[in-house]
């Protein structure tokens, strides 16, 4: 489990508590009392997901992130780093919570070390936003995906799918629907624009677009976020070539990183139904989701 005596970013006491998904958003959608589902299948109310850091780090992301993004005054980058920001702490939250109460020797949810990978790179990206002489190579560092919510129903949804996919969905107000996939270089991204304009086709139409075979569910927000997230971790599945992990340089400068110039693929029978179907039951998804998008390939 996490030290709960420093903050994580900094080292300083952690004498405040960051609200994982923010407070503001709990209070937009009325999820203070509502349920997050957990690894375990079991679950935690909103306004218990918190987590121990100083007071300064949690003023310094009210001011450089979270009201940007309230307002919708958020650049791309501005909207990585919050989602990063998200991701990184609940699974940091997660670290301190039994796979099993009854059974302490099962461990937490998550271990310290997973929940810890990219620590240095989360941290040098997170603890740099008011430094004008930071640069960051590319530039969002992930793909980035910010459209409206065309099912409109007023009600909150959200997707987080940890290591080694590292992808986020999240309802935001004004129906905006925002996604991020943190570590493929904005490499999705580009592909899925070249593809759907070689196709004359919208990418949102593709990745909004909510097929008969999904059956139950088909007409939520909630439902539509994992559906859209399940697709975008899918087509970064796909690609062959994106940089590892730890292929990145840090510096006092910024972070750098090198994105090949062409995508390669995968051939089919190396992306494997079965993993995909791994993939569609961590968004929360049926299996039949994964069989219908492997067909198509």
């Amino acid at each position: 489990m996490t030290d709960n005596n420093t903050c994580p970013l900094c080292g300083a006491k952690d004498d405040s508590d960051e609200h994982i998904i923010p407070k503001w958003l709990q209070d937009q959608f009325s999820l203070k009392d509502q349920l997050v589902d957990l690894k375990n299948e079991n679950t935690l109310q909103y306004c218990q997901m918190r987590l121990p850091i100083c007071s300064e780090c949690n003023g310094y992301f009210n001011d450089h992130l979270e009201q940007k993004v309230r307002k919708g005054d958020a650049i791309y980058q501005e909207y990585y780093l919050w989602a990063l920001k998200i991701r990184y702490f609940a699974g940091l939250k997660d670290t301190t919570l039994r796979y099993e109460i009854s059974d302490p020797s099962k461990g937490s949810l998550v271990s310290d070390k997973s929940a810890n990978i990219g620590n240095d790179l989360i941290t040098h990206l997170l603890t740099n936003l008011d430094n004008d002489n930071f640069s960051v190579q590319p530039k969002p560092f992930g793909s980035v995906f910010l459209c409206d919510n065309p099912i409109n129903d007023g009600k909150f949804g959200m997707g987080d799918i940890a290591h080694p996919h590292w992808g986020f969905g999240i309802e935001l107000p004004d129906n905006k629907l925002l996604f991020v996939l943190f570590m493929d270089r904005g490499m999705v991204k580009r592909d899925m624009i070249r593809i759907h304009k070689q196709r004359h086709r919208s990418l949102y139409d593709y990745l909004l677009d909510r097929p008969h075979h999904t059956n139950a569910g088909g007409e939520s927000t909630n439902f539509l976020i994992k559906l859209a997230l399940f697709r975008l971790l899918a087509h970064q599945l796909r690609i062959d070539n994106i940089p590892l992990i730890k292929n990145y340089r840090l510096n006092e400068n910024g972070v750098f990183a090198k994105v090949p110039d062409k995508v390669k693929y995968r051939d089919k029978k190396d992306i494997n139904i079965i993993n995909l179907r791994k993939l569609a039951k961590y968004c929360q998804l049926s299996p039949q989701v994964a069989e219908y998008y492997y067909q198509s390939l």
